[in-house]
């Protein structure tokens, strides 16, 4: 039991239907966003000798972040999927790195109208930091 009553639980059923007896208070958590920005995690990478940048790089897998970006280029990967390529903004500085995704062409049709620059926010965990500090993000959702 945590401070204020609030028990943590694993099955959301068990936590549902204590909720409904009023013995334990439901609270809705969502994935944190990381307050990291691009510039910040590239920074903190090229700090570190060359030799140690793969394990540096490998420990911001995982982490939840929420980039504005522009459309570079799209590419098919197999009949549904779409490995889309983006420039990350920040703070208004235009260009401060690259990110990769892979998404649905079924959930995000207007891809296929979009020009080049077009800007879109990309929300996801980073799954890699690839060579040449491109971020892939795994769990992408893009809003246009």
């Amino acid at each position: 039991m945590k401070a204020g009553g609030d028990v943590v639980i694993g099955s959301l059923a068990t936590t549902l239907a204590k909720a409904k007896e009023g013995t334990e208070k439901v609270v809705e958590v969502s994935p944190s966003i990381h307050k990291l920005t691009f510039k910040e995690i590239m920074a903190r990478i090229e700090s570190t000798p060359p030799f140690q940048q793969n394990d540096v790089k490998r420990h911001y897998v995982g982490l939840a972040v929420n980039w504005q970006t522009r459309l570079l280029s799209i590419s098919k990967c197999g009949e549904e999927m779409l490995k889309v390529l983006l420039i990350v903004d920040e703070n208004g500085e235009r260009h401060v790195g690259a990110c990769t995704c892979e998404v649905s062409l079924a959930k995000y049709p207007e891809l296929k109208i979009l020009n080049k620059d077009h800007q879109m926010r990309v929300i996801g965990k980073i799954a890699e930091i690839q060579d040449g500090n491109i971020v892939h993000i795994m769990e992408a959702v893009l809003h246009f």
